[in-house]
């Protein structure tokens, strides 16, 4: 039979072995890396409905957007009592 050597304590650690700066570093990297992947997802989000709104939507708003000017300019030209 095959003499066995003891296992290594350091590969066999369970969170009850960790320290209290090992599990505050991980939580800190996973909320951190968790943060980017957010910021990362809404910019695209926000890149992809913008480049929608510029393609299919603004000529059909700009016009409006035109006359609400022209509308706002003369009820701004009527005389105030």
């Amino acid at each position: 039979m095959e003499d066995v050597p003891p296992a290594d304590p350091k590969k066999n650690r369970s969170i009850y072995d960790a320290t209290a700066g090992e599990i505050f570093w991980k939580n800190f990297l996973a909320g951190a890396g968790r943060s980017l992947g957010g910021i990362i997802f809404y910019l695209l989000f926000i890149l992809i409905i913008g480049s929608f709104f510029l393609r299919y939507l603004a000529p059909i708003v700009s016009p409006l957007m035109d006359q609400l000017n022209s509308i706002s300019g003369s009820l701004n030209r009527i005389p105030k009592f």
